[in-house]
């Protein structure tokens, strides 16, 4: 059997499609509908023929709407009844079923807890439906942007309301703009660099960078090591090798950027309300916890300078620190570069 799950709202229209087997919950897919128009019957009319398209496409046998209950702000309720009557609306066009569903119930079915916090939700739908996209909704100046982000870096983002600094990439296509979002400068060149083999899109590239994180996928390209793109979701042995193939001379110039590119992101108090500068951080909650990182990042970079000066080639040089730092993660610069050349010495 296959579900439609739907969180109506009028600016943006949640939907998610899950294939049932017995007590197995497999994920299809997944994605936020955004309403378009300049008054409210075009911004319906929008979500009725997005929808619509959905469910066409994707052909579920029921489908499962979040019951709404009234607020003390008797416009915004009037307006999420409104999407919501476009939720039940296309599914019994097709001919589905629709059933209503209080949020505490599904957060019970979901979490055990019908008070569950959103963190906790996420975590388990992650673990139930490997492969759903997370999306994350950031509020700036009152303007508000959908940013997708890797896995890795969504675990280091801080509670809903508070401030992240966040570097972004806007991707352009004639039907579509999308912003993805990273924790470090490093992330977003490599998420840049992925997008250049063929056949890598930018899901498959979040996939690798939420595997493997911004270092890792340094090492793993510098040593040749197609087993560990290959193990990021959705990533084939032939798209693996490609990855590797097609950067492996690239890998050495992002090792060299070392801890710059490696540093967390920082929050301008300009962003921010007078009355928030003195409770927001300057950066995320999580950065003191990836120091270490950016340190091991800075050892890399400089160890790889070394033995370029010493006459070795990028790749060669990059394949033997990032082998040395697989080996020993916490070598500093001159263990890094004793054990590099070691590596690189003549045999026999």
């Amino acid at each position: 059997m296959r579900v439609l799950g739907l969180d109506p709202g009028l600016r943006n229209l949640g939907w998610g499609v899950i294939d049932v087997q017995g007590n197995r919950l497999s994920h299809v897919a997944n994605g936020i509908l955004h309403s378009v128009g300049s008054d409210l019957a075009l911004r319906l009319l929008s979500l009725y023929q997005q929808l619509g398209e959905v469910v066409d496409h994707y052909q579920p046998n029921t489908a499962a709407v979040e019951h709404t209950f009234v607020n003390k702000d008797g416009a915004g309720t009037l307006k999420l009844g409104q999407a919501r009557a476009i939720a039940l609306l296309v599914p019994a066009k097709f001919g589905i079923p629709v059933g209503e569903y209080a949020p505490n119930a599904v957060k019970k079915t979901v979490v055990g807890v019908g008070h569950a916090q959103k963190g906790q939700i996420e975590h388990m739908v992650r673990m139930q439906l490997p492969g759903a996209q997370i999306h994350v909704l950031v509020d700036v100046r009152g303007v508000g942007y959908l940013v997708f982000c890797s896995d890795r870096s969504l675990a280091q983002l801080p509670g809903p309301g508070q401030a992240v600094a966040l570097y972004t990439e806007l991707l352009v296509r004639e039907d579509l703009l999308q912003l993805y979002g990273f924790l470090t400068l490093l992330e977003k060149e490599w998420f840049r660099l992925l997008l250049t083999v063929q056949g890598v899109g930018a899901k498959a590239a979040l996939a690798i960078l939420g595997a493997l994180g911004a270092e890792g996928t340094s090492r793993a390209i510098a040593l040749g090591d197609v087993a560990a793109i290959k193990a990021a979701k959705g990533i084939g042995p032939k798209t693996a090798q490609r990855v590797v193939i097609e950067l492996k001379d690239k890998a050495p110039t992002l090792m060299a950027m070392g801890a710059g590119a490696g540093a967390a992101a920082s929050i301008p108090a300009d962003v921010l309300d007078a009355g928030d500068i003195a409770e927001a951080p300057k950066t995320p909650p999580k950065a003191p916890a990836t120091a270490p990182a950016h340190a091991q990042a800075a050892a890399q970079s400089e160890a790889l300078s070394a033995l370029s000066n010493l006459g070795y080639a990028p790749a060669e040089g990059a394949a033997a620190v990032a082998q040395v730092a697989t080996d020993a993660p916490d070598a500093d610069t001159a263990t890094l570069i004793r054990a590099a050349l070691r590596l690189l010495a003549p045999k026999g």
